[in-house]
């Protein structure tokens, strides 16, 4: 693999070309992502500090297929080595599809490094599971990423660098340096906007301000990404206001995302939130953002948010899980279900959006666990005039995690199934799977169409959908659920947008949407992880 690169440098003049490219995922009926992969910005940083050219497609961010992907990087200059940034199984095996594709269709025979969340848990299987992938960048990627360009440019092999690893000669994974962990993130974070190639609308811009989460919750891979639990890393937060002012002044962003695990991880969120608040209005900064934030942070350091607010802030993710304090403590997270509700209160007093995620569907839940959750979110939404929810969601245990180990030791996969002991639990679970299928997801396709979006009458919605569906179990037909629900479902359609989305609804064939809900329920899921963890997806 040392050789070609040799040889390429012999005949070619200038420097070397990567290409970094995020794939595409198969089979969703829409792409509702519009986050950027930022981390590819940071990538090609690292590109062009290691002396060479870079090229940049995040095909997920444009919803490319597979042979879409194959004639964009065909269209383009051949790379002499290609990245691909994986985060799920689905992931993998759409980049092993393009390289063989190119090695078929182009006659490219090119090297291949991989990171992300997949590849980092999963990089000794990637690298001997086919011989597509070349090298595995386990965790942050910019140090890595950087000594491997500089080893092949100078054709030595890429021995003793912190975070890669390689299939050898033997046939043996080699590559045992720990993962490295950029102390200094504002040097990396040397980017241009202008390296983004797909068009984003004004409020499609995002940023990401941090790295890690001051949390260790037991579900989550975030630890496992950035090589420590519980380990949080800013950016200065002049630079943070810098990024900020080239997206206001030269991209015309109307409104930001910021895609951290969580804001305001340091030791002094207060001091921070006023620091960042402080350099925005001395610039004449104002612009609507959303950041994502820990609940114990909220109760503890609401002043903090108050800041915020002056310049901009007016939405807030919150993680509360669950009302059940015993399962969050299950969980690890560190937080009570008392201070959930204290904290959506105290954001809500402040006159800002909140929305709150939860876990209903879990290994351990009841019929009287899932009716106590639901009543737990009624009380907050109808207390929080400004609070939502995306939806109810269920656990997803990742291999690796504390919860995945308490569920099964031995185990490999990267997300391990499970199904609830108690069985009315589970069979509310499974019949509310295809409530979303027939039901709440063609209302919500309806709404978005003609431009209502209705996300907390949906999630009220929700809410009394499944609790009737609980209540009723057995006794009632799912069939007649179905048709009840439909009813309601139409009401709320009409009493809040108008007939047309009610016949736009009513038109969609609900045997359809039931015969493919399992395709509807894989659809939401990734899109969850873009929504819960879209921080890491959009930095790698």
């Amino acid at each position: 693999m040392i050789e070609p690169f040799r040889q390429r440098q012999s005949v070619r003049r200038g420097p070397l070309r990567l290409l970094l490219c995020v794939p595409g995922v198969p089979g969703r009926p829409d792409n509702t992502n519009r986050l950027y992969s930022l981390g590819l910005l940071y990538l090609k940083r690292a590109a062009i500090e290691a002396g060479w050219d870079c090229d940049l497609l995040d095909a997920y961010f444009s919803g490319l297929g597979r042979q879409e992907t194959v004639d964009r990087i065909i269209a383009g200059p051949q790379p002499d080595l290609i990245g691909f940034s994986l985060h799920t199984p689905r992931m993998h095996d759409e980049a092993g599809w393009i390289i063989e594709t190119l090695k078929h269709a182009a006659g490219w025979n090119i090297p291949v490094v991989a990171g992300g969340h997949y590849a980092s848990m999963f990089g000794a299987d990637i690298l001997t599971g086919g011989n597509r992938m070349d090298f595995v960048i386990e965790g942050e990627g910019e140090g890595a990423l950087h000594g491997l360009l500089a080893a092949l440019a100078a054709g030595r092999p890429p021995d003793n660098i912190a975070g890669l690893r390689w299939l050898g000669a033997s046939g043996r994974v080699e590559g045992d340096r720990p993962r490295c962990r950029a102390a200094d993130l504002d040097r990396l974070g040397n980017i241009s906007f202008d390296w983004v190639q797909e068009d984003l609308q004004p409020d499609e811009w995002s940023l990401v301000t941090s790295r890690g989460c001051p949390g260790d919750c037991g579900f989550c891979l975030v630890g496992k990404l950035w090589g420590r639990p519980g380990d949080w890393r800013g950016h200065s937060p002049e630079w943070v206001v810098g990024q900020v002012e080239e997206l206001v002044r030269r991209k015309g962003a109307s409104s930001i995302t910021m895609v951290d695990d969580n804001f305001l991880g340091d030791d002094d969120p207060r001091r921070r939130a006023r620091a960042i608040a402080s350099l925005m209005k001395s610039r004449g900064l104002f612009v609507p953002f959303s950041i994502m934030a820990r609940a114990d942070i909220a109760v503890r350091h609401p002043g903090a948010f108050r800041e915020l607010r002056e310049v901009g802030l007016e939405s807030v993710f919150l993680g509360l899980e669950s009302g059940d304090d015993r399962l969050l403590q299950r969980l690890g997270k560190r937080s009570d279900a008392a201070a959930g509700k204290a904290a959506a209160r105290a954001l809500d007093r402040l006159g800002l959006k909140v929305t709150v995620g939860v876990i209903i569907f879990h290994p351990w839940m009841t019929k009287e666990g899932i009716l106590s959750d639901l009543q737990y979110l009624e009380g907050i939404l109808l207390e929080c005039p400004g609070a939502s929810l995306i939806g109810l969601n269920e656990l997803d245990v990742f291999g690796g995690t504390p919860v995945a180990r308490e569920l099964d030791p031995d185990s490999r996969q990267w997300r391990l199934p499970w199904q609830a002991a108690d069985r009315a639990g589970q069979a509310a679970y499974e019949d509310w799977q295809i409530i979303l299928g027939a039901v709440l997801f063609p209302a919500m396709r309806a709404a978005a169409k003609h431009g209502g979006h209705l996300r907390r009458p949906f999630a009220l919605w929700q809410i009394q959908a499944l609790r009737e569906l609980v209540m009723a179990g057995e006794q009632r037909p799912l069939e007649e659920s179905l048709i009840r629900l439909r009813a309601s479902i139409c009401s709320l359609l009409l009493k809040h947008t108008s007939r047309v989305v009610v016949e736009d609804f009513l038109g969609q064939n609900p045997a359809q949407s039931m015969e493919g809900h399992a395709a509807e329920r894989c659809f939401t899921r990734v899109d969850r992880e873009i929504t819960t963890e879209h921080q890491e997806i959009a930095l790698k």
